[in-house]
């Protein structure tokens, strides 16, 4: 039984890569906090901000997800239990961005991926109203707290 691979989702893949490289690249020069403050205009740093990190990344984090999925739906047709295969899977995620992290590179985001997977666990087998319901939820508490955040930021800087 071969491997069977999306060539539309590989081309996607490698291309939201060549855009985080890029939107990486900055950072790589001047390090995760000088990166956007050392751009030579305010303008430069508003699009590396939108156009490069802002649109790869999303790109990236649903590849991340059909990923799973897809991941979910093989270790099924050959019988297994998904489950554990996930969690061998995101605690090996979770020790490779630990390690990157620590001793090469602050931006890593491989450790935050582990995270994500055990967060998604407890919704594997769970029917698509329920997940809705569940999304709803975290959709509105995440807008909450981004919106407290905003404001206990714009009373910080009244002071």
């Amino acid at each position: 039984m071969g491997l069977k691979r999306v060539s539309f989702v590989d081309s996607l893949r490698g291309f939201s890569l060549l855009g985080i490289l890029l939107a990486n690249l900055v950072i790589f020069q001047f390090g995760m906090h000088g990166a956007l403050k050392n751009l030579s205009s305010q303008s430069e740093g508003d699009f590396v901000r939108v156009f490069i990190g802002g649109s790869f990344m999303p790109i990236f984090t649903l590849l991340f997800g059909f990923s799973f999925i897809k991941l979910i739906e093989s270790v099924r047709e050959k019988g297994m239990k998904s489950r554990w295969i996930i969690l061998r899977r995101s605690k090996g995620l979770i020790l490779l961005g630990w390690l990157h992290t620590t001793f090469l590179w602050e931006g890593d985001i491989l450790l935050y991926y582990g995270c994500m997977i055990l967060f998604l666990l407890p919704f594997i087998n769970r029917r698509a109203k329920t997940i809705i319901i569940w999304a709803s939820i975290f959709f509105v508490f995440s807008v909450a707290i981004m919106m407290n955040i905003n404001l206990v930021s714009q009373q910080i800087s009244r002071i």
